[in-house]
């Protein structure tokens, strides 16, 4: 983790239930602080005004794909850990996330929370 104060995770999600339960659980499970983004405008806005542990991202977003801002992450010199989260995804994408750096790939199912924060405790560790 960066630094010895509170991590904090950005939450890129345009479904604010799905942001929301998200949010209630990195925060409850794992102690840190969240910002949600709910478009990769906002998403960007964000990574430029503060330092994000970790960022989860949503595949499909209003305004553009996961895919696209996590190809601009990894261009980044420090890149914060990426789990990319979709409803959508294939074994396609899941490759083309991994390939550009991503740490985790999570499916909106019912288990999703639960692999979630498992994924995310993970990556906080090893950052």
């Amino acid at each position: 983790m960066r630094g010895e104060t509170t991590p904090r995770i950005l939450v890129v999600e345009d479904e604010s239930d799905t942001a929301r339960a998200i949010q209630r659980l990195l925060e409850r499970r794992l102690g840190v602080l969240v910002d949600i983004a709910v478009d990769g405008k906002r998403a960007r806005e964000c990574m430029l005004s503060n330092e994000y542990d970790l960022i989860t991202l949503d595949y499909q977003l209003p305004d553009c794909d996961g895919l696209e801002l996590l190809r601009e992450l990894s261009e980044m010199t420090k890149p914060p850990p990426v789990v990319l989260v979709t409803g959508h995804g294939d074994e396609h994408v899941a490759q083309k996330a991994f390939d550009l750096g991503a740490v985790g790939y999570v499916l909106k199912d019912e288990r999703m929370l639960e692999v979630l924060a498992s994924t995310a405790k993970k990556a906080l560790v090893q950052a």
